[in-house]
């Protein structure tokens, strides 16, 4: 099913939302505005009378918005949230299933593909961010991210500080930023990353359908999986993982990958290098500037957790000491929860969704 499909399944009010950016991608946002209709339009108990505070949740590589929405009811983030009455609105950045379009440029050219996670953060975040702030008519929102969800709110924040103002909180989940304490396959890869961190790769990376493979070695497709991220076997869904293989994975491009390439190599956050030429008329100067993390002051809260090969807790204690906003920093209680458990582990409610509802409504009675 497709994302909004999938919303309608569940028995939830959906709706779909398509923007321009300002460089011409058109991309399209999810929405649940309400809980399911036996609640009706009744604000639920937990949230003062008023407007529905707004939730807005992004995705990461390779992923879409149908992460949000693929196990259901007092599972899935997006629709706990509805329930408890938030206005809950879902991204997808270019380049993914639900957003492959351009006001001139083809999907099937090589131009349209040349874009890394920095325009998703400068150019997509923002689009949405301000068409969700119109629409609802609320100045901020609470988002939650991950993966390169969490990526790009700090790059946007950083590069563009007046998006500040849009975050009520910022909630990280596997926030990835630095790559210095990496283990497992991703450490390995990181002997041959160089090569390829400054190579000019333009083009799609595994489109929607790409998971079809996997339908007659599923075994191995679970270890490669498993194995890439961390993960914790006693929270593995078996029949989730079955679906997601007809979601994921669900497009990138070269440029997405290759930037996180020469941040591991680099061991810095910065922007992304093109080479001394592109970076003297993209930057004014010849190497990239880096994003300025000491201009992220909105709420932050760090997800994260001792069995997440690709967030390391080391790297997340540097990424805390470096942005003002900095407020806490949450440890699923799991010492082999890894990368995508924070997803779609059995007990995701329990071990980490219920704490940041809890931070959300916190902060909502106090204001």
């Amino acid at each position: 099913m497709t994302g909004p499909e999938l919303i309608l399944h569940w028995g939830y009010p959906g709706e779909g939302h398509a923007l321009q950016t300002d460089d011409g991608y058109v991309l399209t946002m999810f929405r649940v505005p309400r809980g399911r209709s036996r609640g009706g339009d009744k604000q639920p108990s937990e949230l003062a009378a008023g407007p529905r505070p707004v939730v807005f949740l992004q995705h990461g590589l390779f992923q879409t918005a149908d992460q949000w929405l693929m196990r259901g009811p007092g599972e899935d983030l997006a629709f706990i949230l509805a329930d408890l009455g938030f206005d809950v609105w879902m991204g997808n950045f270019r380049g993914s299933t639900y957003s492959r379009k351009h006001v001139r440029l083809s999907p099937q050219k090589r131009k349209f593909w040349d874009f890394g996670w920095q325009e998703n953060a400068l150019y997509d975040l923002p689009a949405m961010l301000d068409y969700v702030s119109a629409v609802t008519e609320q100045e901020s929102m609470f988002y939650v991210g991950h993966s390169m969800g969490t990526t790009t709110i700090l790059g946007l924040l950083a590069a563009r500080p007046e998006y500040n103002r849009r975050v009520r909180a910022a909630f990280l989940m596997a926030p990835v930023a630095y790559f210095q304490h990496t283990w497992g396959a991703l450490a390995a890869a990181k002997s041959t990353a160089g090569s390829l961190a400054n190579a000019r790769l333009i083009g799609e990376l595994f489109p929607r359908g790409s998971g079809d493979a996997c339908k007659n070695v599923l075994p191995l497709c679970i270890s490669l999986y498993n194995s890439a991220g961390g993960y914790s076997p006693r929270e593995f869904n078996m029949a989730l993982f079955q679906i997601l293989v007809g979601h994921f994975p669900s497009g990138a491009s070269y440029g997405q990958l290759t930037h996180y390439l020469q941040m591991m190599v680099t061991g810095e956050f910065k922007m992304c290098d093109y080479g001394a030429k592109e970076n003297l008329a993209r930057y004014g100067q010849p190497k990239p500037p880096p994003f300025r993390l000491s201009n992220v002051v909105a709420p932050v809260f760090l997800h994260v957790s001792e069995g997440d090969a690709f967030s390391p807790i080391k790297d997340q204690k540097r990424l805390a000491s470096e942005i003002p906003g900095f407020r806490k920093m949450i440890k699923v209680p799991l010492r082999d929860f890894g990368h995508t458990d924070h997803l779609y582990a059995i007990h995701t409610y329990q071990l980490e969704y219920k704490q940041i509802i809890s931070i959300m409504l916190d902060m909502l009675r106090s204001q």
